[in-house]
């Protein structure tokens, strides 16, 4: 039985949204929105609200949100072809627990199965190991390096694909 569930980002899921907006962490290793305010933290529910493919990961017993994942467009800045990538966030309290695992399973076979996709992307900073390391054990494959402008600093960014087989 899976210990967490995907639902849509619902108005009470601010607070935690707006939580993760304070810690550094988060923005640093996932480019989520920093939030300084509650009116911040609002307009980014909403935003998560209006998106199509963006789930709240949710434990199932205590009903706790403690993650995000999503499926999105992506243009890569090198003007290719935009691409379907996940992109995904666990409170760091839940880390190395196997929860995103179980949270990936579940996109991923929506993504391959019912929106029948051939391929899901995912993009690291290149200083986030813990996430690059989650996506090969997953069998994601890594692509290449991209120079990125985020912020007025360039950054590495590392592209990794999975293809459905």
């Amino acid at each position: 039985m899976s210990r967490i569930y995907l639902r849509k980002i619902i108005p009470s899921d601010i607070k935690t949204l707006y939580k993760w907006g304070q810690d550094p962490l988060y923005h640093n290793t996932a480019c989520f929105e920093k939030m300084t305010s509650m009116a911040q933290a609002k307009v980014a529910t909403d935003c998560y609200m209006a998106r199509k493919y963006s789930y709240a990961i949710v434990l199932a017993e205590s009903k706790q949100m403690v993650g995000l994942i999503e499926l999105y467009n992506h243009v890569p800045f090198n003007g290719a072809q935009p691409i379907c990538e996940v992109g995904f966030l666990l409170q760091k309290d839940y880390w190395h627990q196997g929860l995103m695992k179980e949270a990936i399973d579940k996109i991923i076979n929506f993504a391959f199965n019912k929106l029948e996709l051939k391929q899901v992307w995912a993009v690291t900073f290149a200083d986030n190991r813990n996430a690059q390391s989650f996506l090969e054990k997953y069998g994601f494959e890594y692509v290449k390096t991209v120079d990125t402008f985020i912020e007025e600093i360039f950054r590495k960014e590392l592209y990794f694909v999975l293809t459905d087989r």
